[in-house]
């Protein structure tokens, strides 16, 4: 960690195969919060890929919203038709409804396009009783671990994105 964020954020705690964890008293105003570490947590996912923060103490959608809005310089339309999605706010967005038994696609959130997003944030408000895992992947870490050839091929040929929803009841009428 550079010795600005480890300054401004002593407490971000690392351990392999881990996001790095940041745990916050959750007394105060988070939003507050969020926009005075602004630059130091942004430092933290520049250097590591991610940051998981416990502990703002939100309260509803509209408190994730000043979150957000402190921490990212603007936030994007949800557009994902296959992915439909409440919308609480601009750029803040309810999780999508998924049927349990299908899995879930690496969040993605429009970076197949060509203005991507360059910063994602999630939110948990209520804790799932079952289940909740919000799987991400560190493109840069994927990239690097496929084989030369194919990242070779797709420098050269491009690769073209095909999706298979999973099957709704309404499909079937």
């Amino acid at each position: 960690m550079s010795s600005s964020s480890l300054a401004s954020l002593p407490d971000v705690h690392l351990q392999a195969g881990e996001p790095p964890l940041l745990r916050r008293d959750a007394a105060g105003d988070g939003p507050g919060w969020a926009a005075e570490h602004r630059d130091a947590l942004r430092a933290v996912v520049a250097e590591h890929g991610s940051l998981m923060v416990r502990g703002l103490g939100l309260r509803d959608a509209a408190e994730v919203g000043a979150v957000f809005s402190a921490l990212a310089t603007g936030l994007m339309a949800g557009t994902e038709a296959f992915a439909p999605r409440q919308a609480y706010s601009p750029g803040v967005y309810s999780s999508t409804k998924w049927p349990q038994n299908q899995p879930m696609r690496m969040h993605h959130e429009l970076s197949y396009t060509t203005e991507a997003p360059s910063l994602m944030l999630f939110a948990c408000l209520v804790a799932p009783t079952d289940g909740g895992v919000t799987a991400v992947a560190d493109g840069p870490t994927v990239l690097d671990a496929l084989p030369s050839e194919l990242v070779e091929r797709f420098d050269r040929e491009g690769w073209l994105l095909t999706r298979n929803p999973p099957a709704t009841e309404e499909a079937g009428r």
